[in-house]
């Protein structure tokens, strides 16, 4: 028996995929009664948290399932009110990368904003 929790969350921005009003992502863990089940490399997300990630359809927990996500790296940045994401623990030369993924993230959120004007 598997203990898992979904988190509903609301993308600001889809850089590759199909537009989303909210997306479900799938997590190991979560608590049945009085007890909490934790997996080591789940993110658990906070209400009224920005998040950065990458995430696919398609859930490993539960076999052929297609209506849920989970997060495909065990990299999970928080944008803390500021926009600023902290990419502690990633390899240096990666870094730039992130933050070019990060910027074309907050474009395309921009540009979809304007046009829902």
């Amino acid at each position: 028996h598997e203990v898992y929790t979904d988190y509903a969350l609301k993308p600001i921005s889809i850089i590759k995929g199909n537009d989303a009003d909210k997306i479900i992502i799938r997590q190991m863990g979560g608590i049945v009664g009085d007890t909490f089940y934790s997996d080591s490399g789940a993110v658990h997300f906070q209400e009224g948290k920005r998040y950065m990630i990458y995430a696919r359809l398609g859930d490993p927990i539960v076999p052929d399932d297609n209506e849920h996500y989970h997060v495909i790296t065990t990299n999970c940045f928080e944008i803390d009110d500021n926009g600023n994401v902290n990419f502690m623990g990633i390899r240096e030369d990666d870094v730039p990368k992130l933050w070019a993924q990060y910027d074309q993230a907050l474009a395309a959120s921009a540009s979809k904003e304007a046009l829902d004007k």
